[in-house]
């Protein structure tokens, strides 16, 4: 997945689970926002148009939504200011989060480099991949095998982390595999998915680390 996409995921779907629960203003999306569509934001752009007009109950459900919001989503009024007025769909919204990262606030800044942060942290090899072998028409696998030198320290790490845990989950699953799964290929995780279909089945040690590899 694109980091930029993931990024504009988070800032997205927090925006929008929160105006989801605006359970005070129904009456007046009714009145006000009658043939608006709801999704990309379009609801919560219609009562802030008509913010004067609200009834009192919804004119204060709205404020707090916008105060939770932005308690939970830093670049709330920075997708407000620099992208809502000209992008919908939440991989716009991602570019135009990097387009435009120069003039964002502190805090969404902050908040945006945390979430990658963590987004490299637990898939150290996408950057590796992006920058050696995205060019190329090979499986990621392959390429990144075949680029072990240039790989970074993290992405190294994580392979060989993966590869051992493949071996252990071999290892611990063999009896069951050659049980309820013998005659299915070893490509494409098809294994794996077997052994999940038969989990009732299967030891528990084996559904254990299955259950591992698919967190």
């Amino acid at each position: 997945m694109n980091i930029n996409f993931l990024l504009s995921l988070i800032v997205f779907s927090i925006s929008l689970a929160a105006w989801s629960d605006a359970k005070l203003c129904q009456s007046d999306i009714a009145k006000f926002c009658k043939g608006v569509s709801p999704g990309q934001g379009k609801i919560r752009e219609c009562l802030l148009k008509r913010q004067t007009e609200l009834s009192k109950e919804c004119s204060k459900e709205v404020q707090q939504i916008e105060i939770e919001i932005r308690k939970k989503n830093p670049c709330y009024d920075d997708v407000k200011q620099f992208c809502l007025a000209k992008e919908r769909s939440p991989f716009a919204i991602g570019k135009c989060l990097e387009r435009e990262h120069g003039k964002l606030s502190v805090q969404c800044q902050k908040f945006l480099a945390e979430k990658k942060g963590q987004y490299q942290k637990k898939y150290p090899c996408r950057t590796d991949f992006k920058k050696l072998c995205k060019a190329e028409k090979k499986k990621g696998s392959k390429c990144l095998e075949e680029k072990w030198e240039q790989l970074s320290v993290e992405c190294k790490n994580k392979i060989e982390k993966e590869k051992k845990a493949r071996e252990f989950l071999r290892a611990v699953c063999l009896a069951d595999q050659q049980k309820y799964c013998s005659k299915v290929e070893s490509k494409g995780g098809a294994v794996g998915r077997c052994l999940l279909g038969n989990k009732d089945k299967i030891s528990e040690g084996c559904l254990k680390e299955l259950q591992k590899t698919i967190k």
